[in-house]
């Protein structure tokens, strides 16, 4: 991917963010909501930049055994060339250093595209979430990541 850095997202940022939000998504962050975790030690938010622009974002939420991806998103003219892809594998890159063990995600079950990138990140179907997202109605996968010899199996308190 010439021209594209991935970096920490930025306050700078955020007005592109918020567009490609609000064209990805029926139900979209607020801008404050990606503003409140860009100082947070235990979110990591990474910025696809391409040519000054902003072309992508993804973000995770974490503890100390595990985490959420919370957001992935690209702008529809910059889609289907490994953007996505670049920053899933970032983000894991950056996670995996902090040694956290387990992560999820949820996906609507029809977007077949992400749930392809996401099993191909070493992602696999740990349960489904019942009418998780609204306009439309539709169930989310939850997926599951767990990082090579994190000990994931144990459980949270034995991991201490």
């Amino acid at each position: 991917m010439d021209g594209v850095t991935i970096r920490p997202m930025c306050r700078e940022d955020l007005d592109e963010v918020d567009r490609i939000e609000r064209t990805n998504f029926s139900t979209p962050w607020r801008m404050e909501d990606f503003a409140g975790y860009l100082t947070e030690k235990n979110a990591v938010f990474l910025t696809a930049e391409e040519n000054g622009e902003v072309a992508g974002y993804i973000g995770a939420i974490l503890t100390d055994y595990e985490g959420d991806i919370t957001n992935v998103s690209v702008r529809p003219d910059r889609m289907h060339r490994g953007i996505g892809t670049a920053l899933v594998s970032e983000i894991l890159t950056r996670i995996d250093a902090r040694g956290v063990g387990r992560m999820f995600l949820e996906v609507r079950r029809s977007n077949v595209n992400a749930i392809r990138l996401y099993s191909e990140a070493g992602f696999a179907e740990a349960g489904v979430r019942k009418h998780y997202y609204r306009l439309p109605d539709e169930d989310a996968i939850v997926m599951m990541r767990e990082r090579a010899g994190s000990g994931s199996d144990r459980s949270p308190e034995e991991e201490r």
